[in-house]
């Protein structure tokens, strides 16, 4: 196939300038980054890349509207879960189960299942995609450190294309009130203490158990929001189709305020 002449790779901007750096796929094809762009209404970047670029590497961006329980497919190289069970205050009372801790090494290219939740926006990060870690569907994935920058594919037409650009995720909890607490994928968070600055230091603030779980939430920058896709537009003449890389560390966040999708 005809290479592509002006490849770029959209990813997350919370990942720094990364611009001289080396994008190697899985075949160990390598292509260096030439020139960097920021969305200043989003967590979005764009990075140009030198030389040819294979035509079979490019994917299209997402141009549909979201819907509730919308299928989506996640990809990173973020840590995988341990089998060590976090364990909290259960509704009415006992305890009971509520997730897993992270595990270390990452760096494997892993993907996940989920269905979409809501859209809110987050100021500076733009318009973010929220899906939660509610055990369903059976592949369901939930961000982690190393997915930031990573694609999240929806179909569009029959077609899978680049739908969002992974962000960040609910992440820090604690068993009590104080101390250091940790990283974890949470299918309830009710009866955790979570972190109100994203940091395992705290402080802390406890979640009422309640009757239904309450499962921690991940994020991607959509790339379909009007705003979003009309800066990449300013930058790509024609964004229907580009590259994707996913690289580093995902950030945590609390207090999601989310609208539903309809």
């Amino acid at each position: 196939m005809p290479p592509s002449e002006d490849a770029i790779a959209l990813t997350a901007k919370h990942l720094g300038n990364m611009t001289g750096d080396s994008i190697t796929f899985p075949d160990t094809s390598s292509y260096t980054t030439t020139a960097a762009f920021f969305d200043p209404n989003s967590d979005l970047a764009i990075y140009q890349i030198s030389g040819s670029f294979p035509v079979e590497k490019i994917v299209p961006m997402y141009s549909g509207s979201f819907f509730l329980d919308q299928s989506m497919y996640i990809f990173g190289r973020g840590v995988p879960r341990t089998d060590t069970v976090v364990t909290g205050d259960a509704f009415p009372s006992g305890t009971e189960a509520k997730g897993w801790t992270w595990g270390s090494g990452m760096g494997t290219r892993s993907w996940g299942t989920n269905n979409a939740n809501s859209l809110s926006n987050f100021g500076p990060a733009g318009i973010q995609l929220l899906y939660d870690f509610d055990s369903s569907p059976a592949d369901e994935g939930v961000l982690s450190i190393g997915d930031s920058g990573g694609p999240v594919f929806m179909q569009e037409g029959g077609v899978w294309k680049l739908a969002a650009i992974n962000y960040a995720v609910e992440s820090v909890f604690n068993t009590t009130g104080n101390g250091t607490g940790f990283n974890a994928a949470i299918f309830d968070k009710g009866g955790l203490y979570q972190s109100t600055s994203g940091l395992t230091s705290g402080p802390w603030q406890y979640v009422n158990p309640l009757a239904l779980d309450q499962p921690s939430f991940s994020l991607s920058t959509s790339v379909a929001d009007p705003d979003q896709s009309a800066w990449i537009a300013t930058i790509v003449p024609e964004p229907s189709t580009v590259t994707f890389v996913g690289v580093a560390a995902a950030a945590a966040v609390i207090y999601i305020r989310r609208r539903t999708i309809k």
